[in-house]
C-alpha cells in the first residue's frame, strides 16, 4: 500500500473554480441571486450609527447672551434659575449645565423609559417659567434632541 498525500485545499479550490468556469449558466444564476439578496437588504435595512436602545436620548438647550457676561453672573442669572426649574421634571437622569461668557447650555440626558416628546415639552414649560427670572434681554433659547440616530460620525474643531 503505498502512502498517498492528503489532498490539499489548493485542489479543492480549484474544483470549485472549475465548476464555476465550466458552467457559465450557473455562475450568472448565483451572481444575480446575490445581487438580488443585496439590493433587498440595502433597501430594507436602516443604516443608523447606532441602533436604538444603544445611546442615551438627549435634550439639548442652547440659551443665547447678546450682552457679554461673565460667565459666574450667566451662572447665577441663568444657569441655575434654568437647572432648578428643570430640575423639577422627573425621569431625567442628569442635567449638565456649561456657562460661558456667550451663553448657557444644558445637555439633559432622558431615562430609558421616558418619550422624548414629551421631556422636550415640559422642558419648554420650565424654561418658560425660568424666563421669567432671567436678565433683560435674554429672552430666547433654543432645543435640540439628540440619540443614537442623529450623532454624526465625526467631530471636527
Amino acid at each position: 500500500m503505498t502512502d498517498q498525500p492528503a489532498p490539499t485545499n489548493d485542489h479543492t479550490n480549484s474544483r470549485l473554480f472549475g465548476l464555476l468556469v465550466d458552467r457559465p449558466v450557473l455562475t450568472t444564476m448565483i451572481t444575480m441571486a446575490l445581487l438580488l439578496v443585496g439590493t433587498m437588504s440595502l433597501a430594507k435595512l436602516p443604516l443608523t450609527f447606532a441602533g436604538e436602545g444603544m445611546t442615551a436620548s438627549r435634550i439639548n438647550v442652547f440659551v443665547p447672551i447678546a450682552q457679554s457676561r461673565s460667565p459666574r453672573e450667566s451662572e447665577d442669572k441663568i444657569g441655575r434659575p434654568g437647572e432648578e426649574q428643570i430640575r423639577t421634571i422627573s425621569g431625567l437622569k442628569s442635567i449638565r449645565t456649561i456657562c460661558s461668557r456667550t451663553g448657557v447650555r444644558f445637555r439633559i440626558e432622558l431615562d430609558d423609559d421616558m418619550d422624548a416628546t414629551l421631556a422636550s415639552a415640559e422642558i419648554r414649560d420650565r424654561l418658560q417659567r425660568a424666563m421669567l427670572e432671567w436678565p433683560e434681554g435674554v429672552d430666547r433659547y433654543f432645543t435640540w434632541r439628540e440619540d443614537g440616530s442623529s450623532a454624526p460620525l465625526q467631530y471636527f474643531q
